[in-house]
């Protein structure tokens, strides 16, 4: 399902990329059991985060790999902030559908970059690249992106479907229509495949425990080609 290109081979070799498909998603989850897994994993991680400093978490991984990928262009990693609101604000994880909020409960926790498709939506195989700096699609919120020379992006047939910096596109975007999703999890160097496995696994088990109808699929790992 997935092609790495030459230019991810050359520029990165260690990266990894998994991925996983959850199928016959439904409306009819259970929504009592998905908020109390959300309060209870949630509190779980504020206990964890008693006392949180960036400048000491960030340097523990997964987190510091992908800070240091985001540094390199100028940038700060979006699920850091995501974890800070959550440790330092209070915030929850608002009720968008189970399919992004198990994703995004996950993705907390685990700290794994983590994007969601509408599996329907995808033509044909995906490829990984590094952006040559002229590559352009419609991000999530339908404004226009274009990619910074360097950053890594998933394609399909017709065209990007997301890249590290600037997450998902407007075309394969999750929707309450949706009924199948592939999430697929980005493994900057540094990241290991056991943790992107045990990432997208749990995932599929949040899923299941509220929705025991949807069917997790076979989960795909594409590991680096250099040590």
């Amino acid at each position: 399902m997935l092609s790495v290109d030459a230019s991810v081979q050359a520029k990165y070799p260690t990266g990894c990329f998994a991925w996983i498909t959850v199928e016959n998603i439904s409306q009819s989850t259970d929504r009592a059991g998905l908020d109390a897994r959300k309060k209870q994993e949630l509190e779980i991680l504020r206990r964890e985060g008693v006392g949180y400093e960036r400048d000491a978490y960030t340097k523990t991984a997964p987190v510091c790999h992908y800070v240091a990928y985001y540094k390199a262009f100028g940038k700060t990693y979006p699920v850091l902030l995501q974890r800070e609101s959550i440790l330092l604000k209070g915030k929850g994880i608002p009720s968008v559908g189970p399919a992004v909020e198990a994703m995004f409960l996950a993705e907390v926790q685990d700290m794994l970059l983590t994007a969601g498709h509408d599996l329907e939506r995808i033509k044909g195989t995906l490829t990984t690249r590094v952006s040559d700096g002229t590559e352009r699609y419609r991000g999530i919120s339908g404004k226009e992106q274009q990619l910074k020379a360097g950053d890594i992006y998933v394609a399909d047939e017709a065209g990007i479907l997301s890249s590290i910096l600037y997450g998902p596109d407007e075309r394969t975007k999750v929707t309450a229509a949706t009924t199948s999703v592939l999430y697929f999890v980005y493994g900057v160097r540094g990241i290991t495949a056991v943790q992107l496995r045990t990432h997208l696994e749990k995932i599929g088990r949040y899923l299941k425990e509220v929705m025991p109808e949807a069917e997790v699929g076979p989960l795909g790992v594409s590991v680096g080609v250099a040590p």
